[in-house]
């Protein structure tokens, strides 16, 4: 596993290499491959990015969330293009997680396709990495291609695809333990970002969001592989349509680590005036299968 690590040519006390790399120092640096075995291996070497978030919701700082993947599907040859459509989790260099509903014949991407007489093609795919502009380039953003999809039992999946070089820039987040899982209900801070809009019939946000959970009851039939979350008080923006397959996530004073993968919501819009309850796919509940088809 290739990990690019930035380091000066020329060093220069006046300025450093950051995360967010000035045009003066990306001059005057190369790049240095640190081969790792597991994805693992990674997440210890490095400290964790700063999240740089205020208050319980806002737009993503570039750097922020160096894990979310963006997916867009794009063929030029008939003028299609429907980007950010759907996140996903970094897993390692060829390895995306996401969730299997922004794929199947009842997807928002399967119906505007079949609305236009199109056919799902896999190669159309987009994966994007450090991301955090829908319509502009984003500093160190890169994007590849997706190879294969590998469906799971319970309504993950993951997207094979060409390499995507890991970086302080673009890198896994630790996945949950069992005791990451049982601290979760304590004084634990609960973030996730998307692509959904901030506020009740707002336009889709041109910038990555995120927005601060708290848990509370689903309201169904519990499920081992399921955990729901709302907004921190009512009337603040929510998660909503448009944010599935982003990652919901932990801190604590110690470290960040993914808890799981937004899947459903109880309304089919945003509305701040009332309680929207999301739906969340445990990460800690496919550990083994994600070993089988990744680096982890």
């Amino acid at each position: 596993m290739l990990f690019i690590n930035t380091i000066d040519l020329i060093h220069n006390a006046s300025f450093s290499c950051t995360v967010q790399t000035t045009l003066k120092c990306k001059q005057t640096s190369y790049w240095k491959l640190i081969v790792f075995e597991y994805t693992q291996q990674i997440s210890n070497n490095l400290q964790t990015n700063p999240l740089n978030f205020v208050g319980t919701y806002g737009i993503v700082l570039p750097g922020s969330t160096p894990w979310h993947v963006t997916i867009s599907y794009r063929d030029i040859s008939m003028n299609f293009f429907y980007d950010a459509f759907c996140s996903g989790l970094f897993i390692d260099e060829n390895t995306i997680l996401s969730i299997s509903q922004c794929f199947d014949k009842s997807s928002s991407l399967q119906t505007y396709l079949k609305q236009q007489n199109l056919i799902f093609d896999l190669t159309k795919l987009i994966i994007y990495v450090s991301k955090y502009d829908r319509l502009s380039i984003s500093l160190f953003e890169r994007q590849s291609t997706v190879k294969q999809l590998l469906y799971s039992n319970n309504d993950f999946i993951i997207l094979k695809v060409h390499l995507l070089f890991m970086s302080i820039e673009s890198r896994p987040l630790p996945l949950p333990t069992m005791n990451d899982m049982a601290i979760l209900i304590n004084n634990v801070s609960l973030y996730a970002t998307g692509w959904g809009p901030l506020s009740t019939n707002a336009d889709k946000p041109m910038r990555l969001k995120y927005i601060q959970q708290r848990l509370t009851d689903c309201n169904i039939s519990s499920s081992p592989i399921t955990l729901c979350t709302t907004a921190m008080a009512i009337k603040q923006p929510n998660l909503c349509p448009g944010d599935t397959g982003g990652i919901l996530f932990a801190q604590t004073n110690q470290r960040i680590f993914a808890v799981g993968l937004i899947s459903r919501f109880s309304k089919a819009f945003c509305d701040m005036r009332s309680t929207q309850i999301t739906t969340i796919l445990r990460l800690d509940t496919i550990t083994t299968w994600l070993k089988q088809n990744s680096l982890v």
